[in-house]
């Protein structure tokens, strides 16, 4: 299933599913200004010096927000700017290191995983975006 985004009058673009769950940066940013009831625009405003354009390329995955700007949409949205920061410095990550912050939050939590299961969760993690929703289907 995807959702279709106005992104000028007369073109749509499609988003899959994926971007925009919660563990993503721009799934977290869009799910918390729609149930503020803000268009990108408003949030773009109330951010200080981000385009709206900018806003759309955040929640839809397209690009990252420094640091800077992490933390204006954190304060505008109402969000933990520690949350918005770990999910995108995560995505910054290379893989190893991904892998290995799930490692040790599974830890944490006192999850164990079964040796297929991992493998299955470290395979899943390696896919596209639009693969991971294909084989989540």
């Amino acid at each position: 299933m995807s959702v279709k985004l106005q992104k000028r009058p007369g073109s749509e673009k499609k988003v899959p599913d994926m971007a925009l769950a919660t563990n993503s940066f721009g799934g977290v940013v869009r799910k918390a200004r729609i149930k503020k009831g803000f268009t990108q625009k408003e949030l773009a405003r109330r951010s200080g010096n981000v385009s709206a354009m900018f806003v759309s390329q955040i929640e839809t995955g397209e690009r990252l927000p420094s640091v800077r700007i992490c933390q204006l949409l954190a304060k505008a949205l109402e969000l933990d700017e520690k949350h918005l920061l770990k999910i995108i410095h995560r995505s910054k990550a290379p893989e190893e290191i991904k892998q290995l912050l799930s490692e040790s939050e599974a830890e944490i939590l006192g999850v164990s995983l079964s040796p297929r299961l991992a493998a299955l969760v470290k395979y899943i993690g390696t896919l596209s975006n639009e693969a991971r929703n294909i084989w989540l289907k």
